[in-house]
């Protein structure tokens, strides 16, 4: 697995179809409500199938996961940054709070939590301070982090 846009063909059909949704909304206000959806997607993934079952997670369904926190933290960074709304830029930037939370759940859960730990709290920080021009390139190196704990 080479990048994130690589990774993203490794995730499953519903995960592929929420982001489809966001990819072809040019509203803010609903790709932000559509981030929603995918990083409450990733979190039922992980708490009603994975949570319980880690020693057997395998396919689609941990791909989806390793490869969809990511990406939703990515289309966060960029939608927190091109949005001139203050309300939407709040949902986005709290999406990617949320998602980066999970990741370090998931992270924990597989004990591969050393890596990216100094880069998660930085890039919360951040968000909580409101650098957004800062944040896009830990979500970058949160991203590719994230994805090489896994292989």
């Amino acid at each position: 697995m080479k990048s994130l846009e690589d990774c993203v063909y490794q995730t499953n059909e519903e995960f592929l179809m929420l982001l489809e949704e966001f990819e072809s909304e040019s509203e803010h206000h609903q790709r932000a409500r559509d981030l929603c959806r995918m990083s409450g997607y990733l979190r039922f993934l992980f708490f009603e199938t994975l949570h319980e079952n880690v020693q057997d997670a395998r396919g689609g369904d941990l791909r989806t996961l390793i490869c969809g926190i990511p990406l939703v933290v990515m289309r966060s960074v960029e939608l927190c940054e091109s949005s001139a709304n203050v309300e939407e830029r709040e949902l986005a930037c709290d999406v990617m709070r949320d998602t980066l939370y999970l990741a370090l759940i998931v992270a924990r859960k597989f004990g591969k939590d050393e890596g990216i730990l100094n880069i998660l709290s930085e890039l919360i920080v951040k968000s909580d301070q409101g650098s957004v021009d800062e944040i896009s390139i830990l979500a970058k190196e949160f991203s590719s982090s994230f994805i090489k704990l896994f292989r």
